[in-house]
C-alpha cells in the first residue's frame, strides 16, 4: 500500500465518447474544469484555464485539432485517439529524426536499458519512452492485429489531410 512513484504520462486522454466528460475536464491536467475554455476550432477538447489552453495548444493539440473530430465521429475509440496524441506530443520533424536511433536501439540494447536516455535517465516525458514500451503482439488474434492496421493507415491519412503534422519547421507540407 506503499506510494513508491509519481509519474506524469507521456500523453492521455479523456474519453471523447462521452461528451459530459469533454465538456467538464480538461484536456492537458485532466481537472475538473468550473468554467471550461473550450479550444477556438473544434468541439472535441476542453481546458481548465488560459495556462492550460496556451501549453496544450502549443505541445500537442495545435497538431491534433484538425483530425480529433473526425476520429471522434467515426467512432474509432480511445486508442485512436491517444495515438494520436502522442504523434501530436513530437513534431513530425523531430520525430523524423530520432526514429533511426530509437530503431537501433532495439536492437543493440536489452530490454531493462531501452527507453533511457543518453544520460541513463528514464524520462516520461521522452518519447524514446514510448517507443520502447513492450509490445503484446505475440499474443493478439489476426483480426485484432488488422483492426489495429487499418486504424494507423486512417490515423495517418487524417494527418496527411490535415496539413497539421506532416509539416517543417515552417508549416509546409513534406511531398
Amino acid at each position: 500500500g506503499e506510494l513508491l512513484a509519481v509519474e506524469k504520462p507521456y500523453a492521455s486522454t479523456l474519453m471523447m465518447n462521452d461528451q459530459s466528460i469533454v465538456e467538464n475536464f480538461c484536456c492537458v491536467c485532466t481537472s475538473r474544469c468550473l468554467t471550461p475554455l473550450p479550444c477556438s476550432h473544434c468541439n472535441v477538447v476542453t481546458f481548465c484555464s488560459e495556462s492550460c489552453r496556451r501549453d496544450g495548444v502549443w505541445k500537442f493539440h495545435r497538431r491534433e485539432c484538425r483530425v480529433l473530430p473526425s476520429l471522434v465521429e467515426r467512432g474509432l475509440g480511445l486508442n485512436s485517439i491517444l495515438s494520436c496524441r502522442v504523434l501530436a506530443h513530437i513534431p513530425f520533424p523531430q520525430l523524423k529524426s530520432i526514429i533511426s536511433k530509437h530503431k537501433e536501439e532495439k536492437h543493440v540494447m536489452t530490454r531493462q536499458l531501452r527507453g533511457f536516455n543518453d544520460q541513463g535517465v528514464y524520462k516520461s516525458s521522452d518519447y524514446g519512452t514510448v517507443f520502447h514500451l513492450e509490445g503484446n503482439f505475440d499474443a493478439r488474434e489476426l483480426d485484432d492485429l488488422l483492426k489495429k492496421c487499418c486504424l494507423a493507415f486512417i490515423l495517418t491519412k487524417l494527418l496527411i489531410s490535415s496539413n497539421s503534422y506532416f509539416v517543417d519547421e515552417l508549416g509546409n507540407s513534406f511531398e
